[in-house]
């Protein structure tokens, strides 16, 4: 996955104090990145390349081939091989949380958080195609929801962005109360609870509990959105969050078709 930064153009020691590492070379400090990459295949004299840890392959495997495209610099544990210009992190996928955390921050935007066994995706492009026509909106890419996807989309959230529509998906719990916690939601939505994960959380109120994850990082007084057609989710209550119920087959709700 490669981005490009929404703020443009920073030098490598601004990131590295960004995303809270050690540039292990200082005289590159002023060179400057434009966009951020996962996959070694896409990086280039302009790009960052952000190693990732993984159960088979880990991204500090592919350094070599991310240096003899041009790229000046990755994101590596410090036990990396120091075969090019690094900013040393403890936790590379905490470090990527971190720098979005700090993007989110500054631009400051009104949020819509989303998640859901199904739906996700497409609610969450309804939403942006409606908050799009009077205020600059920004949006996940694609189905990016995961602990990665995520922090990287919004790196590429520009400045001046007023509504952000930010979808979150999971493998387990845990990953949708850091992504909340991550965008401070001022709006939560839950489209409804399936079975989907089934095998890796155990029932489908277990898949609930981490559902509502989500309300983790809602900020006070703040809107929680649910579809009161799921069974799971009508008797879901709160007292730090304004609950709006919204129906499609007519039953009780403060919003029903």
């Amino acid at each position: 996955m490669k981005v490009s930064l929404g703020s443009g153009p920073i030098t490598l020691s601004e990131l590295a104090d960004l995303c809270g590492g050690v540039l292990n070379t200082p005289q590159s400090s002023r060179i400057c990145v434009e966009a951020v990459c996962t996959d070694s295949r896409e990086a280039d004299s302009k790009t960052l390349f952000w190693t990732l840890p993984g159960k088979k392959d880990d991204g500090e495997a592919h350094l070599a081939q991310a240096v003899a495209l041009g790229c000046p610099c990755a994101v590596c544990s410090p036990n990396a091989e120091p075969i090019t210009g690094t900013i040393q992190v403890r936790d590379r996928v905490q470090a990527l949380l971190h720098l979005a955390k700090t993007v989110r921050a500054q631009v400051n935007p009104h949020c819509v958080a989303v998640t859901g066994s199904a739906g996700k995706t497409t609610t969450k492009e309804f939403l942006s195609a409606v908050l799009s026509q009077t205020k600059p909106t920004f949006k996940t890419i694609g189905n990016h929801n995961s602990l990665v996807g995520l922090p990287l989309s919004l790196l590429e959230m520009k400045p001046k962005t007023e509504w952000a529509v930010l979808e979150m998906g999971m493998n387990a719990k845990g990953e949708i109360k850091a992504l909340s916690t991550l965008a401070e939601p001022d709006v939560a939505m839950i489209t409804n609870i399936g079975k989907a994960h089934i095998g890796l959380l155990g029932s489908q109120y277990d898949i609930l509990q981490a559902k509502l994850e989500i309300l983790s990082g809602l900020r006070p007084n703040g809107i929680f959105l649910l579809n009161a057609d799921d069974p799971f989710l009508s008797a879901a209550v709160g007292k730090n969050f304004r609950r709006i119920s919204l129906s499609a087959n007519g039953r009780k709700a403060d919003f029903s078709a």
